[in-house]
């Protein structure tokens, strides 16, 4: 039997950091080879009701982010307070771009805690090693 993760590629697009308001959020530039589908999560610490997080889906030719262009962009807002909150965004790549990341950025009146992870479609099994948990 296949865990879960074993059907897609986990990847770091945005170390956790504590965020300023207004500030963008650092990407990390995915490569898109080999995957059908990308799907970034990110996940943002306490949100007051109201506040909002708005997230950017870049394209780019590289993973140093040459080319990029801004292919969308969603504003979240909370409805209440969040305590934790987690936006999607799906990208189906396209022929012009290779690599694909997220910046993100809120308005909260003080700073959280923000991190990005990317998933692709593709058969990956870890390294077995005891960075692994199976309970």
């Amino acid at each position: 039997m296949n865990r879960i993760m074993e059907g897609m590629k986990a990847e770091v697009a945005c170390v956790p950091v504590s965020l300023a308001a207004a500030t963008d959020s650092t990407a990390i530039y995915i490569s898109a080879a080999k995957k059908r589908q990308l799907a970034f999560t990110i996940s943002t610490g306490a949100l007051a009701s109201g506040k909002k997080l708005t997230v950017a889906v870049y394209g780019a030719t590289n993973a140093s982010g040459t080319g990029a262009e801004k292919l969308g962009e969603q504003v979240f807002t909370a409805s209440g307070a969040m305590p934790s909150a987690v936006a999607v965004v799906d990208v189906r790549p396209q022929a012009a771009y290779s690599h694909y990341a997220v910046k993100f950025q809120h308005n909260a009146a003080a700073e959280v805690i923000c991190s990005a992870l990317a998933l692709g479609e593709g058969q990956y099994l870890p390294v077995g090693n005891d960075w692994a948990l199976t309970v």
